[in-house]
């Protein structure tokens, strides 16, 4: 009898080791393949609970707006708030101006410039004349170009500062709360140290990625759990470039939508093919400026509304 109880003790002892060796083999392989992770995420949502809701006050409203080969994402919320994005080049800032003011908005709480490239930030110092901008978010990323240094002196004529996010800082606009997900490092390519942002608003997400890229992509994906990166809408990194949006990537954030922010006819060819099967394997509906103009959603925080272009349902 004691001998039967011994062996009992003893089987247990190795059915709990070994279970203890899978877990740790699975968290290993998680942590290594963050990708898969998120491929899992699909499948299995327990792994990644969902996130909390936020406040609801009414709809808000996201624009992205046609700016040629450039990035503008104008975020309205119904308290009145406002958040800018990005400016597109120099050569569309009379263009964007003319959008925004067309909205009736005088001021900015935010002025995000995601990375010093000029198709991001080349209208940022007539936007800081035309309106009065509370306050700036940028990466800690630098260049010495022209355009950057004016996007500079602008800021400190305009007396209103620069902040810097960090990983998992929040900032709040009227009722909406945009989470920072990257960059998570430092690159030396200034697409992957985009500022990539999450908003939420009720239960309906926006994901804005600048032009981060895979690089930045993975190391995000192994920072964050893969809850962190589901939205409804995507804005494509780098203008659906095919150097963005990876699998991985996409299969965590999971949108109904993503939209591609380039110009017409442009010498790049964005969004790329690769980019543009890979949306269409996944059922997503993509839009895209240079063949739909501006693009609005709105949100009442339970869902997301395409608004234009009207033909798309």
């Amino acid at each position: 009898m004691a001998s039967s109880k011994k062996r009992a003790k003893i089987y247990a002892a190795k059915v709990k080791a070994a279970f203890l060796v899978i877990a740790v083999a699975v968290a290993l392989l998680l942590y290594a393949f963050p990708g898969l992770r998120a491929k899992l995420s699909e499948y299995f949502p327990f792994m990644d609970p969902p996130r909390e809701e936020t406040p609801v006050t009414g709809d808000l409203d996201v624009h992205f707006i046609d700016v040629g080969q450039g990035d503008a994402s104008l975020i309205l919320t119904p308290e009145g708030n406002a958040m800018l994005i990005d400016t597109g080049e120099s050569s569309e800032k009379e263009l964007l101006i003319a959008y925004i003011e067309s909205l009736g908005v005088n001021a900015l709480d935010y002025l995000v410039l995601t990375h010093p490239h000029s198709d991001h930030i080349g209208g940022a110092s007539a936007i800081l004349s035309a309106f009065e901008v509370k306050a700036v978010l940028m990466p800690d990323a630098e260049t010495d170009t022209a355009t950057f240094l004016r996007v500079l002196e602008a800021i400190d004529e305009e007396g209103c500062g620069v902040t810097v996010p960090k990983v998992n800082d929040t900032v709040t606009l009227g009722s909406a709360v945009f989470t920072v997900l990257g960059p998570v490092d430092s690159y030396r390519d200034l697409n992957d140290m985009s500022l990539v942002l999450r908003m939420d608003y009720g239960s309906t997400s926006f994901l804005f990625t600048g032009d981060a890229e895979v690089p930045s992509e993975e190391d995000m994906l192994a920072r964050h759990p893969a809850s962190a990166f589901k939205a409804d809408v995507l804005k494509l990194g780098h203008h659906g470039s095919s150097t963005s949006t990876s699998t991985a990537f996409l299969s965590a954030v999971r949108p109904s939508y993503a939209v591609a922010s380039c110009g017409e006819n442009n010498e790049y060819g964005h969004p790329h093919r690769e980019t543009l099967s890979l949306l269409t394997n996944k059922n997503i509906t993509l839009l895209r400026t240079d063949e739909d103009g501006s693009v609005v959603f709105t949100s009442n925080g339970s869902k997301v509304m395409l608004l234009s272009p009207s033909t798309r349902s």
